[in-house]
């Protein structure tokens, strides 16, 4: 009990005012679980009248390549010469590798 004046109030109040808070109290929580309860319920009916997904059917999926094999169709760059691994992009070009580069004439 947090009124102030309590020790100037007659027992039987006091008691009264308690067990008022307290029905007060309990009636909120009861009616906070009950609507709980019906927000669960109808969250229930919406996924379950929910659309199911669909099961995409995949195209028919070529065997995966070998290693070192190159994977079939087009090349950005062309077709590689044999036993050439094509240019790294990362660092500088070795030298008598061709082209002008951000790093100057080789």
């Amino acid at each position: 009990m947090r009124e102030h004046n309590t020790p100037n109030m007659p027992m039987d109040l006091l008691v009264q005012y308690v067990q008022r808070k307290g029905d007060v109290c309990r009636r909120r929580h009861q009616e906070q679980n009950d609507e709980e309860d019906r927000r669960a319920e109808a969250r229930r009916v919406r996924r379950a009248t929910r659309p199911v997904p669909r099961k995409y059917v995949t195209a028919a999926v070529t065997a995966p390549p070998q290693v070192g094999e190159a994977p079939q169709g087009p090349s950005r760059w062309g077709l590689p010469k044999v036993g050439e691994a094509g240019r790294s992009r990362w660092g500088p070009p070795k030298a008598g590798e061709a082209g002008p580069s951000r790093w100057g004439p080789p």
